[in-house]
């Protein structure tokens, strides 16, 4: 047993395996995104992930089961080695041209819905805390699809351009 799956113990390693098995038998994957407080994740679990762009490959990574640094990345997170980790769990069908899973605030910021977020694992206190939330059976009531395997150019870029900028990025595109 490497030195990751020693630090979170049998029990913990055993959950995050039914995890990866619950999913695949709800047709999902399984993403992950860091946080830097449990107040934070618990605000991601009530509110919604907010993100400012509607991909999901953008604020989190694609775990999977067979990763031989699975445990290693969850110990010791990739992105400023965060200590709260958010479990995302969505349908296969959610990429490019299928489900919508995100939904739009008044400000253009996206958020993954509540429903979708099926835990947070605290890495320091070794713990998998479930989401009241999650709901695999319920409908998204979301608008938007996931973008994470388009090119963010031409429209896409426009989110996260300032009104201001539009007219250059329009000019340098016309060149």
């Amino acid at each position: 047993m490497n030195s990751a799956k020693e630090y979170f113990g049998k029990n913990f390693v055993k959950k995050i395996y039914e995890m990866f098995e619950r999913a695949e038998q709800e047709d999902k994957f399984l993403f992950i995104h860091g946080t830097d407080s449990l107040d934070n994740a618990i605000n991601k679990i009530v509110n919604g992930l907010q993100c400012d762009y509607p991909e999901l490959l953008y604020t989190a990574e694609l775990m999977n089961k067979n990763d031989n640094l699975l445990f290693e990345k969850l110990k010791n997170w990739p992105h400023w080695d965060l200590k709260y980790l958010l479990t995302l769990c969505v349908p296969k069908n959610s990429g490019k041209g299928g489900i919508p899973i995100w939904l739009e605030g008044v400000c253009g910021e996206f958020y993954l819905p509540p429903q979708l977020i099926n835990g947070i694992i605290d890495v320091n206190k070794k713990l998998i805390i479930p989401n009241p939330q999650y709901n695999v059976q319920k409908d998204i009531e979301a608008t938007i699809e996931d973008r994470s395997f388009e090119p963010r150019t031409g429209k896409l870029i426009e989110i996260s351009l300032p009104p201001d900028e539009l007219d250059l990025y329009d000019e340098k595109s016309e060149r």
